[in-house]
């Protein structure tokens, strides 16, 4: 059985289907098997994340330089993880339960110090507004486009993040209506998730005070601030970057990259992006069955993440070209492939 395409739905859970299919660059229909949501697949990731957090913090607390900071490496990397599981969970294909979803997404992006209701909020957003002036992305990187090597690695450290969360523990503390929030309900749980957050720290605080400990440093701050925040980075910048955002197709204003096994488990599934923007109901682990039907179609493609760091440095990256940013070459899909649904050359990466 096939249904048509529903690009504009958010999650599982809601957001009914909306009108915009044939704008947003692509109407094949999909198999209904690629809806259905598997908790165990989602259940064995957090078995493994949980598993490589542990081996981590054993590491770190090995007391030998090698182990603490190969462990700190590890600990750092699963923080950034767990905000890409987060990300699944707020588009409902983790679990079959909201609640489940919600639980899991919050405990998966809170070392990263990340609302997982707020982070669903504008992501939806995102989702429905990429290719308008009203597009939004919850990590707003800014234009790093074509700017100097030194620059773009300072920028991935995003210290300015950590004072926009301080402003949301604040705002929620006074009962303000975070930025985003679309009705009293989402207000509420992202409030009480950024208050959830302030606990944490504080008892963090209070703990090292207490017990003149430098775990907390040790096993959250360093991991998040030296490891975790600038790999989210590097994991986030490539979605749309050097693409078309002016246009809402999807197969122009957001980039894929083919990857290895390895990165697809580590960004659970990001690299497959224009796939997830046109399936957004399609489970994480089903985006490769969906790649295969799009791949001729996609307009900004890479095939590994080496590939595309050397767009981001390279000294062609010209933001007035972005066809042809970042000096890839252009080819056009094999004869018997699927005609493409636009007349430009899709870039491949050398």
């Amino acid at each position: 059985m096939i249904i048509e395409n529903d690009i504009d739905s958010s999650s599982l859970d809601e957001a009914p289907k909306q009108a915009g299919v044939a704008s947003r660059g692509h109407a094949r229909p999909i198999d209904k098997e690629l809806l259905r949501v598997d908790p165990w697949v989602m259940a064995t990731k957090l078995a493994v994340f949980l598993l490589l957090l542990s081996a981590g913090y054993a590491g770190i607390l090995s007391g030998h330089i090698a182990g603490s900071v190969l462990g700190t490496l590890l600990v750092g990397a699963m923080f950034a993880h767990g905000v890409e599981l987060t990300h699944q969970f707020l588009h409902g294909t983790g679990f079959r339960n909201r609640t489940a979803n919600r639980v899991a997404g919050f405990l998966c992006a809170l070392p990263m110090l990340v609302s997982h209701s707020h982070y669903k909020s504008l992501h939806l957003a995102h989702h429905r507004n990429l290719g308008t002036p009203a597009n939004k992305e919850f990590f707003n990187y800014g234009n790093v486009k074509g700017k100097h090597p030194l620059v773009v690695l300072a920028r991935s450290f995003s210290l300015g993040r950590y004072l926009n969360v301080g402003r949301n523990i604040l705002g929620a503390l006074a009962g303000k209506t975070p930025d985003g929030a679309a009705n009293s309900q989402e207000s509420r749980a992202i409030r009480l998730e950024y208050l959830a957050m302030l606990a944490v720290i504080v008892g963090a605080i209070a703990f090292t005070a207490v017990t003149r400990s430098d775990l907390a440093l040790r096993l959250w701050v360093l991991p998040l601030l030296l490891v975790a925040e600038p790999v989210h980075f590097w994991v986030e910048l490539p979605e749309h970057f050097g693409c078309d955002l002016s246009k809402r197709s999807v197969l122009v204003n957001t980039r894929t990259i083919q990857g290895s096994w390895l990165s697809f488990w580590f960004t659970n599934g990001n690299n497959f992006h224009v796939e997830h923007h046109l399936y957004p109901r399609v489970a994480i682990d089903k985006l490769p069955r969906v790649h295969t039907t799009l791949r001729h179609d996609i307009q900004f493609f890479n095939r590994s993440y080496w590939s595309f760091l050397r767009t981001v440095f390279s000294r062609e990256v010209l933001p007035s070209d972005p066809i042809d940013a970042g000096g890839l070459e252009a080819s056009t899909p094999p004869s018997s492939a699927p005609a493409p649904s636009f007349s430009a050359k899709r870039p491949t990466c050398a």
